[in-house]
């Protein structure tokens, strides 16, 4: 508890933007070395990370709206296929 007494020096807004830009260069690195599994296991991370606990609408089950889940776990099939 000691460790986040205090509040970030970024906004919430500002992070969002961080996450996007850097999902956007891991598809771009990924798009250049798609059978690199570590390229993979960042892209995956990255595009997940966007949408931190909104993957899924939790009542429908279906990918919830702005989320990259279903890219993401096309890529990790694929690495699993390699």
């Amino acid at each position: 508890s000691a460790r986040f007494q205090q509040p970030h020096g970024v906004s919430a807004a500002e992070f969002e933007k961080w996450d996007d830009a850097y999902a956007a260069a891991m598809r771009e690195v990924y798009r250049d070395y798609p059978d690199d599994h570590d390229v993979m296991a960042l892209t995956v991370e990255a595009l997940m990370m966007r949408t931190v606990r909104r993957l899924w609408n939790l009542k429908t089950g279906a990918p919830a709206p702005n989320s990259d889940v279903i890219e993401a776990l096309e890529i990790c099939e694929r690495s699993i296929r390699l």
